[in-house]
């Protein structure tokens, strides 16, 4: 497996794709802005209801029903950006066209599907602890109490450990799934955990941690690389603000670019199992 070709191939495929379709790059960047809109108004909802610290008791069943009904609507207005990400996993050798939103906004929501199903465990782990901790805290005073310190700590960090685990495991599979969903068209062959050993074993075990491991240090070297930049202009009294904001600005026009990168990288690892 050339790992070198692979990054370089999903690099040019996005940059060259997105400088070559101007229109569509703006496209995609407004649709994965699109769930910001329930962001926006729940803030809105929340000004104009007139909660504030002093009512947050009182207007809970409102806050929660707001709450809810904003990730939902987050959810809907995100289906879209993902049903094209889904189509960049069907190793197509150009950038594929907008078109047919019915059909993005179906496999939108059948890919979110499929991510609930794969990481709802992992989820659960993670919540469950973090409401051991919250119960101990509340349970005594956790400054003075030392053992009630380290009965919250201690779970915050089981549980996040486990939670790293089962996330890995279960990203191994969720990775070749969501590549023969997208290939095929039917939800359930993301779930075909015998046809998705097979392909693993076709690429290698090794092969395809490390794939994986490389695809994970280009997207965390280029947040850092984003975090630092932004970190170091933050420090400039006045002007660094103006910076800051502007590479805010660009994080935001480069995000399809590092989505697209993304995808096109797993759709290749995926292929490497047929010359494997």
């Amino acid at each position: 497996m050339n790992f070198g070709y692979m990054v370089s191939n999903s690099l040019s495929y996005s940059i060259d794709g997105m400088i070559k379709n101007p229109v569509k790059w703006v496209v995609l960047i407004i649709l994965s802005m699109l769930q910001l809109i329930p962001i926006f108004a729940f803030v809105i909802f929340l000004i104009v209801a007139r909660v504030d610290a002093t009512s947050l008791y009182t207007n809970m069943p409102l806050l929660i029903g707001g709450f809810v009904g904003m990730i939902i609507c987050m959810l809907l207005f995100n289906a879209f950006y993902q049903g094209y990400l889904i189509n960049v996993l069907r190793g197509e050798q150009t950038l594929p066209e907008i078109s047919n939103p019915t059909l993005l906004f179906s496999d939108g929501i059948k890919f979110m599907i499929i991510q609930l199903i794969y990481f709802i465990l992992p989820t659960i782990v993670l919540l469950a602890s973090i409401l051991i901790a919250v119960t101990a805290a509340y349970g005594g005073n956790p400054v003075t109490d030392s053992t009630k310190m380290m009965t919250v700590m201690g779970s915050l960090l089981i549980g996040l450990v486990i939670f790293g685990i089962l996330a890995i495991i279960f990203s191994l599979f969720w990775v070749i799934g969501i590549v023969r969903f997208a290939r095929t068209g039917d939800i359930w062959q993301a779930f075909r955990i015998h046809e998705i050993l097979a392909t693993i074993r076709s690429i290698g075990w090794l092969q395809y941690f490390l794939a994986l491991v490389i695809l994970f240090i280009t997207l965390f070297a280029y947040a850092i690389a984003m975090y630092l930049i932004q970190t170091v202009l933050m420090i400039i009294p006045l002007i660094g603000v103006i910076f800051y904001l502007f590479v805010s600005l660009i994080q935001i026009i480069l995000a399809p670019v590092i989505a697209v990168y993304t995808f096109r990288y797993i759709s290749l690892l995926y292929d490497s199992a047929g010359s494997a």
